[in-house]
């Protein structure tokens, strides 16, 4: 079975080197790494270049952001699966793809995920625990949604899924998760553990996303989803279960 590891990165140069050791360190090697750069102004490119790795390929160039990024790197993409480390973040357990490798095999899954935690830039104190479950189909009229950069995608799931829409901002990765798992939801599995750590921040996870627009965003994609009606109820509880995430 082989990985592919996908990380977008744009000026990255305080955080990718920890991004990158983590996917260097796993006991698991039958993996690539893409790392797809913007187009970096500062030394994120010079850093990515001091892993000499084999492993690693960097395309350095401009896109039209986060998920056009992505969608390069997907199209790129030759392992069994595929998962997204975005360069914020990085993997705290060296056997991560072990673990995945196992979980699938045991399971036949098309998608795995897990649970992810979110902490402060500087100080490393916890501030988010994004705790998921087993899936269930009624789950998402509930607004449910597991940690999107935990999420391990069979290279078939993605074929069939398609491209990020790049339309949708920010929010674009939860239409995404919605796609993925009204059409493979059923073969999925649940590793009830924490391995992905996320620094907040980023595009989607500060906690100005709780604001109108990002609300506005949910609400828009919902109703592509669902009708009137549950995508009221989605986008309520959605917001519920990431207060009750960042209070718990």
């Amino acid at each position: 079975m082989k990985f592919t590891i996908i990380t977008v990165c744009y000026n990255s140069a305080s955080t990718i080197d920890q991004t990158i050791s983590s996917v260097l360190s796993q006991s698991y090697s039958e993996f690539e790494y893409i790392i797809i750069d913007g187009g970096s102004a500062d030394e994120t490119t010079k850093i990515i270049k001091k892993f000499r790795d084999k492993r690693i390929r960097l395309i350095s160039e401009a896109d039209d952001g986060i998920y056009d990024a992505l969608n390069k790197g997907m199209h790129q993409a030759n392992g069994d699966f595929i998962l997204i480390l975005h360069s914020d973040d990085y993997w705290d357990n060296e056997k991560y793809l072990e673990i995945l490798k196992e979980n699938l095999l045991r399971s036949s899954a098309k998608i795995a995920y897990g649970n992810a935690k979110f902490i402060s830039k500087t100080k490393r104190t916890v501030l988010r625990k994004w705790i998921s479950s087993s899936y269930k189909s009624y789950y998402l009229i509930l607004g449910w949604m597991p940690p999107h950069t935990s999420l391990v995608l069979s290279k078939d799931v993605v074929a069939k899924i398609g491209n990020y829409r790049l339309d949708l901002g920010s929010a674009s990765d939860y239409d995404y998760v919605l796609r993925v798992f009204k059409e493979f939801g059923d073969v999925s599995t649940y590793i009830n553990k924490i391995y992905v750590i996320m620094r907040v921040g980023g595009v989607s996870t500060k906690i100005s996303s709780l604001l109108i627009n990002n609300i506005l965003q949910d609400y828009k994609i919902l109703r592509i989803h669902f009708s009137f009606f549950f995508a009221i109820v989605a986008l309520v509880l959605k917001r519920l279960n990431k207060l009750t995430q960042i209070l718990g």
